[in-house]
């Protein structure tokens, strides 16, 4: 691929957190054609109309891909845009620990918007994409989902994503918990299979999986920002890694962040995110 095609988007991503206008580098269909053919270039151009020049990923050949700009993940070559917000069939529930219905009614947009970012976090860690589900939203910020009202209401949830004080809500810890559909007993059948997972995990340690899951979730700030062949870092990043007791491990940051993981080593993936804590958390 040309040095053009790298070139431009370097200057992207710098002019963007430099706060430049962006519609200034918008490329030009002449160029890019040149460079990389058609096809590329009108998935180039749907992205960046998408807003999400940073999430772009060119499904193309490997000489194409080894000079392009691709973003944070990049696992299984495939970048998650939230490209089916507010296309869900979403149904509020009240139980006894959600907010009411008038404070839900008063505040049906905002809280809609939540869970719709909810479940294409959940998407973004998993893989699986939730098209219809009943949900609840306590004080906390605790956005819980689940496949009928019956279930949600019994605490029988498949997934759950608490955002605390960061969102406005009650302060407390955020958290994020999946019940996956090995453990469809708890849930009615969950419909959260993993798709999304580490490429070498048959060659890995479990510390090396569970930091995986770590850095590839919401609660990780830590992007990978790649050029070519050269990958780059950018966040607070994982100093320690432990086995806090059986299937919990505890991760501390290089920023002195506590967050606490719960893996299941048969499956080897991670269900359960906790943090941050400013300390070793105690239970």
């Amino acid at each position: 691929m040309s040095n053009w095609i790298t070139g431009f988007f370097t200057l992207a991503l710098f002019a963007g957190m430099a706060g430049t206008d962006m519609s200034r580098l918008e490329p030009q269909p002449s160029e890019l054609t040149a460079a990389v053919g058609l096809s590329v270039v009108r998935e180039i151009r749907a992205i960046w109309e998408e807003g999400c020049l940073q999430a772009l990923a060119v499904k193309a050949d490997t000489e194409t891909k080894s000079g392009i700009f691709l973003s944070e993940s990049d696992m299984n070559e495939e970048i998650i845009c939230d490209a089916a917000a507010g296309s869900r069939k979403l149904t509020y529930v009240e139980t006894d620990f959600s907010v009411d219905s008038r404070f839900y009614s008063e505040n049906a947009s905002e809280l809609l918007a939540l869970a719709e970012r909810a479940l294409e976090e959940l998407y973004q860690i998993t893989g699986t994409k939730i098209e219809e589900s009943y949900f609840t939203v306590t004080e906390y910020g605790d956005v819980s989902f689940a496949m009928t009202e019956s279930q949600l209401k019994a605490g029988q949830d498949f997934f759950s994503r608490c955002y605390g004080a960061r969102e406005g809500f009650e302060d407390c810890i955020t958290c994020i918990t999946i019940t996956d559909s090995t453990f469809g007993y708890l849930t009615g059948d969950s419909p959260v299979e993993y798709y999304v997972m580490p490429p070498e995990r048959d060659t890995m340690t479990d510390e090396e999986i569970v930091q995986w899951y770590f850095e590839n979730s919401p609660l990780s700030d830590l992007k990978r920002w790649r050029f070519g062949r050269t990958e780059v870092l950018t966040g607070d990043r994982v100093d320690t890694i432990e086995e806090s007791f059986e299937d919990n491990y505890v991760i501390r940051t290089q920023a002195k962040l506590y967050y606490e993981l719960t893996y299941n080593k048969e499956t080897k993936t991670v269900s359960a995110y906790y943090g941050p804590y400013d300390s070793y958390p105690v239970h």
